[in-house]
């Protein structure tokens, strides 16, 4: 029953293309769906595993642990201290939404609290969920030009799961490669989109070549065909259905003039993708891939936030749509 309400609150988005009446609407019921959900949902997969390790902390990193320890100083219940680290992750939430669409405050609200990013992370996968937060922050400072405060999100990420150290070290890259070939201030002259898709693909497979390589000789060896020796669902299912939501969504920003802040957003979601399919073809690679898809989730997020705040009102329906239909995120809701 809780998927079923997850997903029907992805179609009453189609009422917030009305007028103010229908968005209004559309604001409450979600509001209603969300406090009804998470009223009755029980917990879930990790969930169970962080209660438990209230009492040893520092096995996580740094930030992480420090964070458990010192709520554990403050309530008894271990079950008490993860409801406030989840609580303090949806604030997370809150904040980059502010800061993302200051201009439709509610309405991004009810996006980013049915979003796939949102419910994995604060149902499931806290860790990671806090470093792809200040992630998608670290992004949005090298964006501003703010150097210093790109680095201490990067740094603060990594606090909260090393991973973060890979994804924040591929957005740098793209980032620059972007201002070097395609940004408003570019080196040269701006290049055209196709010649940025050619470099994605190129740089993705290299990519997948190089990690092939790094699996071969026993890195990462924990997670090579984990999807099987654990019963998960495929990479490619996954992936195959957020590809085709991605294109649709691309489709409708063909040759259309958007700011650097989605331009760029739209180039890292489009790495983050092509990479993925890259890696559902060899099936060594399946939880690596789930990991990389989660990032890409928070990058959907952030996509959609800014084609509110532009008012590119039909990539956001289609990206929102196609997250009704995210199994992961009904699975944890279902516990």
């Amino acid at each position: 029953m809780i998927p079923f309400f997850f997903a029907i609150q992805h179609f009453l988005i189609v009422l917030a293309f009305f007028n103010k009446f229908g968005r209004a609407i559309f604001v409450f019921l979600s509001l209603s769906i969300f406090t009804y959900i998470y009223i009755v949902k029980p917990d879930a997969y990790d969930i169970f595993v962080y209660v438990d390790s209230v009492s040893y902390p520092f096995i996580f990193e740094p930030v992480f642990g420090f964070l458990l320890w010192s709520l554990s100083l403050v309530f008894e219940e271990n079950r008490v201290v993860i409801f406030f680290v989840q609580a303090t992750l949806a604030l997370l939430f809150v904040f980059l939404c502010l800061k993302v669409n200051k201009n439709n405050f509610w309405m991004a609200l009810a996006l980013v609290l049915f979003s796939v990013s949102f419910t994995l992370s604060v149902n499931n996968i806290l860790r990671q969920g806090f470093s792809s937060v200040f992630l998608i922050l670290f992004v949005f400072s090298l964006i501003e030009r703010k150097g210093w405060l790109a680095t201490f999100l990067f740094f603060l990420a990594a606090g909260f799961h090393l991973s973060s150290i890979a994804f924040g070290a591929v957005s740098l890259v793209i980032f620059l490669s972007y201002i070097f070939f395609r940004g408003r201030r570019a080196l040269f002259r701006p290049v055209s989109p196709g010649f940025v898709l050619v470099l994605i693909l190129i740089i993705a497979g290299a990519s997948f070549s190089f990690l092939g390589i790094l699996l071969n000789l026993g890195f990462y060896s924990v997670y090579d065909g984990m999807v099987f020796s654990q019963n998960r669902v495929p990479l490619y299912l996954k992936v195959a259905p957020i590809f085709l939501i991605f294109a649709i969504s691309e489709f409708f920003l063909v040759r259309k003039a958007v700011s650097e802040r989605l331009e760029l957003i739209r180039v890292l979601r489009a790495f983050f993708i092509i990479f993925t399919c890259f890696l559902a073809l060899d099936w060594r690679f399946d939880e690596i891939g789930s990991r990389i898809l989660f990032f890409y989730f928070y990058l959907e997020l952030a996509f959609q936030l800014l084609c509110l705040n532009e008012r590119r009102f039909k990539p956001m329906l289609i990206s929102s749509l196609g997250a009704a239909f995210a199994l992961n995120a009904w699975n944890v809701l279902g516990g």
